[in-house]
C-alpha cells in the first residue's frame, strides 16, 4: 500500500480535473438506456470475473452477440477512465513509455492500465486478460497490437479497405455502389475472424443464430431512422437534444441485435412520436440548431444545454443515430456479407469529400444553423475530415466553428474559453440573420 499511496494517482484524487456538469435530458426512454445499460455493465464485468470469455477491441457487434461473447470497447473503457478523472494518471503512463499523445487516444488509453495494472485505481477492477484481441475499422492498427503484446492475447486485425476511386452523388442513397471484389474480400476477412474467435473461444458460430441477429438489428436501425426524421424534420423545436441522443449511444454502439435493445428502441420511437404529434418540445424557445459534427465531449455532456435558455440554440448530432439509415441490410442469405455491410464506412463515408457532401446534406434536412467541427479530431483521419467539411459547409453558406478539444482530456479542458468561443459563434449566427 505504500507505493499506491506515493504514485500519481494520489495527486489526482487530491487536486481532481475539471469535472463537467450533468446534462438535462427530455425522453423518459433516456433514464431507461441508462439502467438498461448499467444494469448490462454490471452483469457483463461480473461474468467476465467469473472467467467469461470476452474481446477487447472494435468489429462486427452482431457477430458477437450471435456467439454470445462480451465485447469491451477501448473507447468506452477509456471513457469511464476519464469520468473517473484518471485520464492523466493512465496518459501518463503512455507518456513514460514514450508514445505521442497523438496517438488516438480515443482508442489507446487503457494502454496505461497495460502498463501501470493496478485492480484498485481502474474502473471495474481493471481489465483481466482478454480471450482475444480483435481489430477491425481501426484507425491506428499498431494500437491492438501493443494490447495484444501487454496482455498476452491472441489477436486478429481485419483490414478494412473502403476507398474507392469512383462514388456516386448521394452514395448514401439508391442502389449498392461498392465494389464487389473489396466486399468480397471483406467477407473473407470475416469468415477468418469467425474462424479465430472459435478456436481461441471455443463459442460456436451459427449462421441461423447471425441472421436472426441481423434481422433485429435491422429493425432497431429502422426504428433509430424514423426517431431521428421525426425528431429533425418535423415542423417546430425538436423534441429532443444531442444530450439524448449522446445517452442512447451504449445500446447503439454495442447491442444492435439484442431483443431487450429492440424492445428498448421501439418505446423510444413511440415517446418521441407522441411528443411530435403533441407538440411537445424540448426547449420552449428553440431559435438555433447547432449541429456537433465530431466525437462528444463524454466527460463534459451538460456543455450541450448551456445555450439553451440565454440564447434558444440547442444541440443536435449526426454522428451516431442518423447512421442507421445507412446501416440496414435487408439481403441476409450471406449473413457475414450483411453483418459487413453493416459496419462498413461505420461513421462518416467512403472518403474525407463524400463524408463532407453527407454533412451538408443533413445540415438542410435537419434545418441546422451552425456546424462545431473538432480542429483536431479523435484520430487523425477525423482531424482531415474536419477540414474538408469546413470547406463544404461554408461554401452552401453554413456557418462553421473548428473547436480544438480532446473527448478525453478534462484536465486540458478550458471550460470557460469554450463556452466564449461557442457564444461568439452563436451571436454570431444572430447577427448575420
Amino acid at each position: 500500500m505504500t507505493g499506491l499511496k506515493e504514485s500519481p494517482i494520489t495527486e489526482i484524487k487530491a487536486a481532481p480535473a475539471w469535472k463537467g456538469a450533468r446534462s438535462k435530458k427530455r425522453l423518459a426512454s433516456s433514464a431507461e438506456a441508462t439502467a438498461l445499460n448499467r444494469a448490462y455493465t454490471t452483469r457483463m464485468w461480473e461474468d467476465i470475473a467469473n472467467g467469461e470469455s470476452f474481446v477487447f477491441g472494435y468489429g462486427p457487434m452482431e457477430l458477437f452477440n450471435a456467439m454470445d461473447l462480451y465485447l469491451v470497447l477501448p473507447v468506452q473503457y477509456g471513457s469511464v477512465m476519464a469520468a473517473k478523472q484518471l485520464f492523466e494518471h493512465y496518459q501518463g503512463a503512455i507518456d513514460e513509455r514514450g508514445y505521442f499523445r497523438s496517438l488516438s487516444n480515443y482508442e489507446s488509453l487503457p494502454l496505461g492500465y497495460c502498463f501501470q495494472p493496478d485492480p484498485e485505481i481502474a474502473p471495474y477492477g481493471g481489465l483481466p486478460k482478454p480471450s482475444a484481441i480483435v481489430g477491425g475499422y481501426m484507425t491506428e492498427p499498431a494500437i491492438y497490437e501493443l494490447y495484444a503484446r501487454e496482455f498476452g492475447s491472441p489477436i486478429y486485425l481485419m483490414d478494412d479497405p473502403h476507398r474507392q476511386a469512383s462514388i456516386p452523388p448521394r452514395w448514401w442513397e439508391g442502389p449498392e455502389w461498392r465494389n464487389e471484389n473489396l466486399i468480397d474480400f471483406n467477407v473473407r476477412e470475416f469468415e477468418g475472424c469467425v474462424r479465430f474467435l472459435e478456436s481461441v473461444t471455443g463459442k460456436p458460430y451459427s449462421e441461423t443464430r447471425l441472421r436472426e441477429y441481423l434481422q433485429r438489428a435491422d429493425e432497431m436501425a429502422e426504428y433509430y431512422w424514423k426517431i431521428t426524421d421525426l425528431a429533425y424534420k418535423s415542423a417546430g423545436p425538436a423534441p429532443y437534444t444531442a444530450t439524448d441522443a449522446y445517452t442512447e449511444v451504449g445500446i447503439f454502439e454495442t447491442h444492435f441485435g439484442h431483443e431487450w435493445a429492440l424492445d428498448h428502441v421501439k418505446g423510444m420511437y413511440r415517446e418521441v412520436k407522441e411528443k411530435v404529434e403533441n407538440r411537445e418540445v424540448a426547449v420552449e424557445g428553440e431559435r438555433m440548431r447547432l449541429l456537433w459534427a465530431g466525437t462528444p465531449l463524454w466527460f463534459n455532456l451538460g456543455f450541450y444545454n448551456a445555450w439553451e435558455e440565454s440564447h434558444g440554440a440547442i444541440f443536435v448530432e449526426t454522428m451516431y443515430l442518423p447512421r442507421a439509415q445507412r446501416m440496414m441490410q435487408p439481403d441476409r442469405r450471406n449473413a457475414l456479407r450483411a453483418a459487413y455491410m453493416r459496419r462498413h464506412m461505420k461513421y462518416t463515408g467512403p472518403s474525407q469529400r463524400s463524408a463532407a457532401e453527407l454533412i451538408v446534406a443533413q445540415s438542410r434536412d435537419y434545418r441546422i444553423d451552425g456546424v462545431v467541427l473538432p480542429a483536431r479530431g479523435a484520430t487523425r483521419e477525423a482531424s482531415a475530415s474536419s477540414r474538408f467539411m469546413a470547406e463544404a459547409l461554408r461554401r452552401e453558406g453554413i456557418a462553421v466553428l473548428l473547436l480544438d478539444y480532446s473527448p478525453f482530456d478534462n484536465a486540458a479542458w478550458d471550460e470557460d474559453a469554450m463556452r466564449a468561443e461557442v457564444t461568439e459563434f452563436i451571436e454570431q449566427i444572430e447577427g448575420s440573420r
